[in-house]
Parts: structure tokens; C-alpha cells; sequence
């Protein structure tokens, strides 16, 4: 798990930032010298020095306790004990938190819930600094090819560490950032983490420079709470009979421990003074520290006296990148079909990453430009709750819901030029009663913004329901056939894993790995798709030209003709790579030039446009001989293969390959338009760090 993490925040660490810097910028408040202690600039000297770390924690503890400046707050050994509402997977403990007073920690020392600091601590033994320096006074030329985050194992798995640290931290409380304390007998560092990284301070030696670390001490105990990461924006609820009235409302989405999570009041920003809903506890978590971190609440909202849904993320600034409040906005006014209605929402003001504001700093030797993304925080709500598809009560009503989200999907398209580019069983969701909302549209791009090339530098979807040429080519942009082709994989997904079909159950959990979860590396790019592109195009060679679902003939039927849509568009763009290539070699031409040559005509093509998809869905819907009451059974749980589910190649939602293809499918009007360069990796590196000026942007090797 250590690896996992140093892998997911490989490139995301800033640093070494100068330590006055560092508490200047993060913990700014005046240092009162009356309360610093006699002999500051030597005052952990008191410290005895252990090998082992756990002997460390109470001498430390008792240490900070003879400071009369914690206003306060109080240090307390977290080494023995997990929290025990954190979520499996997630539980671990830190050596020592900081507090505030009031909180009770005699039954349950850690409680991440109310951690205001984590302290990692190492001995003498085990020192290990998960970062690496570079000598005084260095050369330009040796700082040109320093590496700031060594390769060795134990570096690594320290970083991952503090990773799992922080990433437990941010899911069980509200907050922008955080801020770790990396100590190994006799040296420190001082970190700040939000949702894109961290900045880490330059090493010093604690015991010769108490100051630096008692005034960190001192400035965390005064400052507020927002500067030490609160979001105050999310508020805990006291009043009893408020909790009881929330959850009342709530009760159908209470947590597995109701005692165990708390009511909370929500800011929602609407226009001059914020909306403010009640919420219990998230319906989905964030299980990585960096990205969008989205969470998602059932919410009782006083104003209209429903529960509502509340979706909080951490957004991209990127460039051209509509809010998805904006793309709501817009599909409302159109009156796009089966969309959740925008109440009100936007970004929280003075909530955004601070990471990448310091890559070009002369001082960073760590993550470069193109590493990082600034992020803001935005929060809002929506009129639908909706249920996962997998929850579907007949075959007949899933594919309802399927169609309605395409239906939404069409209209998004033809009325206001949005390709929504993330189709995927979990954004398709069931209406209570019947039919189905596609949500989602976070990634959302209109076709004109399309057209200028790729926002960011990696590719766009969710990774099993991704097109096969998405999964293959990183320079492909999203195009309306991809995201027609995502909804035949959501179909397919959920058939083969909820409905009986004739793979058995005991190859059922390798077909799915293989369609769905399967990768490999090319150099340094996991990619992936192979399989869904022999589905599509190998015709009976596979079982799935003819999948047959039990007792199901609209069911078999709509896939096969499904099928045969893609294989036919595959193969039309297939003729025109031979084409391509077979004046290459008899022209003597670059390929690039023959690719010029070629001309596209896709009117011919049933999937030029949504018509022969939607006469598709209403040819099945109507037929009279769907079965009755075959509500979703999941074979894949009673399937002998291990099979981890849901596998994600990268570390976030949003699937990040790459590799070069043959001619892809393109456009009516130019064929072979001329692809970004953008890497879709997920933004790593190896040893080697600058080959120019320090602070600037340069490119290098990105692998997954």
C-alpha cells in the first residue's frame, strides 16, 4: 500500500522550500518571543536520543506539554490505536496528533475526524527521510539533475506513508489542506498537503534549530482554523432537536454507524449569502489524496423541504474548462431530458490548491508544471437522488434507464453541442420508480472547445467503459462515436456481471478482466483496449457477436445489433488506414501526406449520428416478450477467479494511458487531423528532474 501511494503522489511534491518561507507563507501570525522557551534554539536537546521510535512519542509529548504557548491544544500518542470509523482500507495510525484540548481521547486516542496535526516520527535506527536536499552550495550543473524524491525503496515507501496519512485525514474531515510534521531524530521536516500535492520544507537539525520548529509549534496553535486547513464552510450540528430532525429526513441513507457520524450544516453558494443545508454522511468517499476528491450527500434542504443531492469537488482550473455549474446551466435552459436541475452551487470562495503556485520557485527541485493541476473547490446542488444502475429490478428496466441517459445524451449534443465524454455505469443512475438521469458532466467539453485540442494531459473517461480507441491512442480526442460506444460497454458490463448469459460463471471473472480492467505496458504507458476491439471487430471468433442472455431475446437481440454498428464503423476507418498506407508504399509519400489523400464520407454510417442507436433502443423496449422480475444477481461475486473490482490503471477516477494507434476515426471534414503531443500518462518521472533552468517546465518521461 506504501508503494501505491509514493507511486500515485510520484511528481507531486514541491521542495525544498526555505523553513522561514514556509511558516511565513502558510502560518502567518506574529511570534510572541515572551512565550517562547529560555533556551529555544536548543530546546528538543532536552530530548534523549532512542533508536526505536516508540520510545520517542511519550518523552516528546511530555516535552511539548511544558510549552505555555499551545493555547489550547494538546499533543496525544495515536501509535497504538486505529480509529475505528474509519472505513476498512483506510485505517492506519499515526505516532502523534495534535488536538484541541476539548477533545476527549481517553477511550480512543485517534480520531482522524478531529486530528488538527499528524507527526511522523522516526529514530535513530530507522531515520529515513522520505526527500533529499541538495548539497550547499551546489552547482547549477548538479542542481540541473538533482532529484528531489530518491528512488530507493524505503524513500518510497515513506512518502507513501505520509500519503496514507493524509489521504485517511482529508476523507474523514472538511478540509482544503493539511499539514504533516516529518521528524527523524535529529532532523525535520515541515509539510503542507491539499488536493494536488505537497510542499515540503528544507531538512533541518531540530536539535541545534529548536526556534524553527517550536515557532511552527506556536504559529499552528494560534492561527485559525481556516489557515490550518478547516473548511469552514462545513459546520458541525449541536442542537439536538435539529439532528433529530435531519435525520429523520436522512433515515434512508443513514450510515453503516449512525452514532458514529455526525450531522453537518453545508454552505451552498447562492448568489450574496450561501445556502445552507444539512447533510449526514457522504454516499460515495474519495479513496485518493489528490484529484477531484468527489463527494457525494443526500442533503435535507430547508428552504424547499426536500432532500437533495449535494456534489462537492475539487475542479481543475484548466483553460477553456467550463464548470460543470455552468454545463447544467446550459442543459437546463435548453431543456435537455433526463438531467438533474441545478438549485444553486459554485466555487467556494478562497478555496484552491496552493501547490503548483510554487513549482517555478528557484528553490524547487521537486514537481514540475505539467506534474500538477490548480484546483478549486467547488460545491452544489441538484433536485435528483438517484440509484445505481446495478440495482435495476428487470433487464427491461435497465435498459430504460440506459436509454433515457442516451436520450439525455442526444439532446445534450444537438441542442447545445456538449459531448458529455465520461459515460459510465456509475453516472447512468436508476430513478426511483423507473427510467434514468445521466449525471455527471464534470468533464463535459462543447464541440467547438473539443476542437482546439486537449485541455490536459491525460484522457478523459471512466477506464472499463472507455472506447477501445480511447484506451489505445492518447492523442485521440473524445468524439461523439467514443461515447457511443461507452454506453455499449455499460450495457455489456452490466449484463454480463447482473444477468445470466451463456459465459460461464466459472470464465465469467477473466472475460471481465480482460474486457474491462486489462492493461499493459508499452516503455513507460500503461495502455490498454485489446480485447474490446477484438470484440467489436472479430465477429464470430468471439462469443459475443452472438452473446446470448437467458431467456432474454430483446436483450440478446439489441446486443448483437449493437455490436454490428461499431464493427461496421471500425471497419470503414480500417479500409481507410489501408488505403493511407498503400499509397504510403506505392507513392513513395510520407504517411502523413497519404493520410491527406484520403477521403471520409461517413454519411453512409449508421453511427454518424444517434438515430440508429435510438431506433435501437425503442425497437427493443417495445417488443412484448421481455422476461418479468429478473432483477440484477451479481455473478461476478460467486465467480471462483480472484478479481479485484473496480481496477483503475491510474490513481484517479479518470483514466490516464497512452499509445500511439493506427489511423483512428475522425471527422467528415478532415481525416487525419494533426493529434495533440499532450502525454495522457499520469504525470511521473524518473530520476533525472531538470535539464534547464531550475523552476522551469521541461519535458521528460512520464510513466503510470
Amino acid at each position: 500500500m506504501q508503494e501505491q501511494m509514493a507511486s500515485e503522489l510520484k511528481g507531486k511534491w514541491v521542495g525544498p522550500m526555505p523553513v522561514a518561507r514556509f511558516l511565513d507563507t502558510f502560518l502567518p501570525t506574529e511570534v510572541d518571543d515572551y512565550d517562547l522557551p529560555l533556551r529555544k534554539e536548543s530546546y528538543f536537546n532536552e530530548l534523549e536520543t532512542y533508536a526505536d521510535e516508540n520510545q520517542m512519542y511519550e518523552p516528546f509529548i511530555r516535552l511539548m506539554h511544558r510549552l505555555r504557548f499551545l493555547n489550547g491544544f494538546k499533543f496525544v500518542n495515536t501509535s497504538l490505536d486505529k480509529d475505528p470509523n474509519t472505513l476498512e482500507g483506510m485505517k492506519n495510525e499515526p505516532d502523534i496528533g495534535i488536538y484541541k484540548a476539548n477533545v476527549e481521547v481517553t477511550d480512543v486516542p485517534t480520531q482522524y475526524d478531529k486530528l488538527e496535526v499528524i507527526w511522523d516520527l522516526k529514530g535513530r535506527a530507522n531515520g529515513v527521510d522520505p526527500f533529499e536536499d541538495p548539497p550547499e552550495g551546489a552547482s547549477e550543473e548538479e542542481l540541473q539533475g538533482f532529484c528531489f524524491e530518491p528512488d530507493a525503496s524505503r524513500c518510497l515507501k515513506c512518502r507513501g506513508q505520509l500519503g496514507i496519512y493524509a489521504r485517511t485525514w482529508f476523507a474523514r474531515q472538511h478540509r482544503s489542506h493539511g499539514f504533516i510534521v516529518w521528524l527523524a531524530d535529529p532532523y525535520a521536516r515541515l509539510i503542507r498537503l491539499d488536493r494536488d500535492g505537497g510542499i515540503v520544507s528544507a531538512k533541518f537539525n531540530y536539535r541545534t534549530d529548536s526556534l524553527s520548529l517550536l515557532e511552527f509549534i506556536y504559529r499552528i496553535c494560534h492561527v485559525d482554523d481556516q489557515t490550518r486547513g478547516i473548511d469552514t464552510t462545513v459546520r458541525l450540528v449541536t442542537d439536538e432537536k435539529q439532528i433529530a430532525l435531519v435525520k429523520s429526513k436522512l433515515d434512508q441513507w443513514k450510515p453503516g454507524k449512525p452514532e458514529a457520524h455526525p450531522i453537518y450544516e453545508f454552505d451552498l453558494p447562492d448568489g450574496d449569502s450561501p445556502r445552507k443545508v444539512f447533510a449526514w454522511t457522504p454516499m460515495s468517499e474519495p479513496h485518493s489524496l489528490v484529484g477531484r476528491a468527489t463527494r457525494g450527500y443526500a442533503a435535507w434542504d430547508p428552504i424547499s423541504k426536500k432532500v437533495i443531492f449535494i456534489k462537492d469537488s475539487w475542479r481543475p482550473l484548466v483553460p477553456g474548462m467550463e464548470k460543470e455549474t455552468d454545463i447544467l446551466r446550459t442543459l437546463n435552459q435548453k431543456e435537455v431530458r433526463n438531467v438533474p436541475k441545478l438549485i444553486c452551487g459554485d466555487d467556494l470562495q478562497g478555496q484552491s490548491t496552493l501547490t503548483k503556485d510554487f513549482v517555478s520557485e528557484p528553490w524547487n527541485l521537486g514537481a514540475l508544471e505539467e506534474d500538477l493541476s490548480k484546483r478549486s473547490h467547488m460545491r452544489f446542488g441538484e433536485d435528483f437522488i438517484g440509484q445505481h444502475l446495478r440495482t435495476f429490478e428487470s433487464s427491461k428496466q435497465f435498459l430504460q434507464a440506459v436509454f433515457d441517459a442516451f436520450i439525455a445524451h442526444k439532446d445534450a449534443y444537438e441542442k447545445c453541442s456538449i459531448l458529455h465524454r465520461d459515460i459510465s455505469a456509475g453516472n447512468i443512475m436508476l430513478k426511483p420508480g423507473g427510467g434514468g438521469i445521466l449525471n455527471d458532466w464534470d468533464l463535459a467539453r462543447t464541440l467547438s472547445d473539443i476542437g482546439t485540442g486537449p485541455r490536459q494531459a491525460t484522457r478523459s473517461g471512466t477506464w472499463q467503459y472507455m472506447s477501445a480507441k480511447l484506451c489505445m491512442d492518447t492523442s485521440k480526442t473524445s468524439t461523439l462515436q467514443d461515447d457511443l460506444e461507452s454506453f455499449y460497454w455499460v450495457i455489456l458490463y452490466l449484463v454480463l456481471r447482473y444477468m445470466r448469459t451463456d459465459i460461464t460463471e466459472s470464465t465469467l471473472s477473466d472475460w471481465m478482466a480482460k474486457i474491462f480492467d486489462s492493461h499493459h505496458t508499452i516503455g513507460e504507458e500503461s495502455v490498454g483496449g485489446d480485447m474490446k476491439y477484438i470484440i467489436i471487430t472479430g465477429g464470430a471468433r468471439t462469443p459475443f457477436a452472438a452473446l446470448n442472455v437467458f431467456g432474454n431475446p430483446p436483450m440478446t437481440s439489441f446486443l448483437a445489433k449493437v455490436r454490428l454498428h461499431f464493427d461496421k464503423w471500425y471497419g470503414y476507418f480500417k479500409g481507410l488506414d489501408d488505403e493511407a498506407l498503400t499509397r504510403y508504399v506505392e507513392e513513395d509519400i510520407p504517411l502523413p501526406e497519404a493520410k491527406a489523400k484520403v477521403l471520409v464520407n461517413t454519411n453512409g454510417l449508421a453511427l454518424r449520428n444517434h438515430a440508429a442507436l435510438e431506433a435501437d433502443f425503442r425497437k427493443a423496449l417495445a417488443k412484448d416478450t421481455w422476461p418479468q422480475d429478473d432483477k440484477a444477481l451479481d455473478y461476478l461475486k460467486h465467480a471462483t477467479s480472484k478479481r479485484k473490482l473496480p481496477f483503475q490503471p491510474s490513481s484517479s477516477k479518470r483514466a490516464k494511458t497512452s499509445r500511439g494507434s493506427s489511423l483512428g476515426e475522425g471527422s467528415s471534414s478532415a481525416l487525419y487531423a494533426t493529434r495533440s503531443s499532450a502525454s495522457a500518462t499520469s504525470g511521473r518521472h524518473g530520476a533525472s528532474r531538470r535539464s534547464g533552468n531550475r523552476g522551469s517546465s521541461q519535458s521528460h518521461q512520464r510513466s503510470t
